[in-house]
């Protein structure tokens, strides 16, 4: 009678290896495919917020709800500002642009909570509670300064921008190491003038986050001229007009 052959230890540990080796190669893929989702997902949200805002400008006389608040320049992704105002993208929930949900202000690859959709400290829908703020996934860019509610100065004209950026993953805080600003690993997702939305890799934006990150985050901290130079449109050592090149 002839007694069927098991497996040794020695080949069930050679099987072992092998799975695990096909393991490792095929998880890198997955990965990287699963980035590359998540990136057509945050350029698809660019572009419903690009809608948003042409509909805003024609409803309001070109104009658009770009800028910041306190004057910090990197507080363009604003939506309610201590559970109380609603500044710059805050607009758009305000006046009932946002028809499809919150999801739609957030990039899908965020992993820093302050930027994230729902969570304790960045509570949806807003208000939150007092003190605590609402903020986008994404930045506007720094053309107006913002007092809660109240803009500072003339509001953006969407007309006036051309093909310059409007909307980025966030962009150029103070404190934040420049990898841990860089959303989509090779870069980041823009949105510009005409509605499209596009990366732009990461080389164009490190080195400027490398000079702000050790600044203070006070009011003034990062100077305006690190993120928009408007009397100098070729200064590369501003980030949005780095963007604007692109």
């Amino acid at each position: 009678m002839n007694r069927r052959r098991g497996f040794t230890l020695v080949e069930l540990l050679v099987v072992i290896g092998i799975i695990a080796i096909l393991v490792g190669m095929v998880m890198p893929s997955l990965s990287r495919a699963r980035e590359s989702s998540r990136r057509a997902a945050c350029l698809s949200n660019l572009r419903q917020l690009g809608m948003m805002l042409q509909i805003y400008a024609n409803e309001n006389k070109d104009q658009i709800p770009l800028g910041y608040s306190n004057g910090q320049p990197w507080t363009g992704y604003y939506i309610c500002q201590n559970g109380q105002t609603y500044p710059v993208l805050g607009r758009l929930w305000v006046g009932g642009y946002l028809k499809t949900g919150g999801k739609a202000f957030y990039c899908p690859s965020q992993w820093e909570n302050q930027f994230r959709y729902n969570v304790t400290i960045n509570p949806w829908p807003p208000p939150g509670p007092f003190g605590v703020h609402t903020r986008a996934g994404y930045t506007s860019r720094p053309t107006t300064p913002w007092n809660g509610d109240v803009p500072g100065a003339p509001m953006t004209r969407l007309s006036k921008l051309k093909s310059k950026a409007m909307l980025a993953d966030v962009v150029g805080i103070p404190g934040f190491a420049p990898g841990g600003t860089t959303v989509h690993r090779i870069g980041l997702n823009v949105l510009f003038n005409d509605r499209s939305a596009r990366p732009v890799d990461k080389k164009v934006y490190e080195p400027i986050q490398k000079i702000i990150q050790p600044l203070p985050p006070q009011n003034n901290g990062a100077p305006l001229t690190l993120y928009i130079d408007a009397a100098n449109p070729a200064n590369t050592n501003a980030i949005w007009n780095a963007f604007d090149m692109q």
